[in-house]
């Protein structure tokens, strides 16, 4: 089964060596996949294009999947600017995603991606095996600031952990751990101590603990409310009030995927407030997969 982690090899072979330069092991391996903790995921076309594709510009670079149609001219062109392109195999090769898209919804269940490979040269494309899209990549002439997208990077990964815990693996734990620590610097902020907490726990193998001291960090930097805030990094367990339902399930109803995610999933605990399940029906009824995931968390 294809891993995530092996995108690095793209990220390594594909990107302008100036970019990579600019970007420390730690932090350029572990932002473009969210976590190194999560690399042992199956790439699906959802991870691809919520997950992967959002890292790239952290590098500077603006990353789309286009369709292979006739496209040769412009893979030619890609590659004079670009050391390597990589070719993908979507099984529903109808599916054309040229942007990331947070609300796209489209797709009923998660699309594993079974094939790929990456090639250097125009000649080469008609030698290979036949593929469906092919990954674009541009250099960004407007990027947001790296402590934008490093937050998001971050608050992807949490949420996309909180849908599928048993997913996470200890495979890289401390690369993420390194990439923690590195992002916190030497900064005395509520935020930057969490993120040493953070990568202490994954030091130690304290996984949940790790994860909710990420989460607590991020929440904090994101400025919520103190009602969502407890709500969200209330354990399993600690039943929640009736304002924190009423702000959960707000945000499991129209916030964005990855605040629809961390909602879901703390909402999948409850099972006393008649509200809640009506927006558990709804959620396991959402046409994202991952969705349907965190509010399947507990059967």
């Amino acid at each position: 089964m294809l891993k995530p982690s092996q995108i690095l090899y793209l990220s390594l072979h594909s990107c302008p060596i100036d970019k990579i330069k600019k970007n420390s092991k730690a932090r350029y391996y572990g932002l473009l996949f969210g976590l190194p903790l999560l690399s042992e995921s199956p790439l699906t076309l959802e991870y691809l294009t919520n997950m992967i594709l959002p890292g790239f510009i952290l590098l500077g670079v603006k990353a789309s999947l286009e369709p292979i149609l006739l496209a040769d001219k412009d893979i030619g062109n890609h590659l004079k600017y670009f050391p390597a392109v990589m070719l993908i195999t979507i099984p529903e090769a109808e599916i054309n995603i040229t942007e990331f898209d947070s609300t796209a919804e489209t797709i009923q269940e998660e699309t594993e991606i079974l094939n790929w490979e990456i090639i250097s040269d125009i000649d080469l494309l008609q030698q290979s095996v036949p593929q469906t899209h092919w990954l674009k990549l541009q250099n960004q002439t407007k990027i947001e600031p790296r402590e934008d997208s490093i937050l998001k990077a971050l608050l992807r990964a949490v949420a996309y952990s909180s849908a599928y815990p048993e997913r996470i693996t200890d495979t890289l734990s401390s690369d993420t751990a390194e990439m923690l620590y590195e992002l916190a610097a030497s900064r005395r902020t509520p935020y930057a101590l969490r993120l040493r907490r953070s990568a202490k726990a994954f030091e130690n193998g304290d996984y949940p603990g790790a994860m909710h001291h990420l989460l607590e960090g991020i929440l904090k930097q994101l400025r919520l409310s103190g009602t969502l805030q407890s709500a969200l990094l209330s354990l399993p367990g600690e039943n929640l009030d009736k304002l924190q339902c009423r702000e959960l399930i707000y945000l499991a109803r129209a916030g964005t995927l990855e605040m629809k995610l961390l909602a879901g999933a703390r909402l999948s605990m409850e099972s006393h407030n008649v509200e809640v399940l009506s927006t558990l029906a709804q959620l396991k009824n959402d046409p994202h997969p991952w969705v349907r995931a965190a509010a399947n968390i507990i059967k």
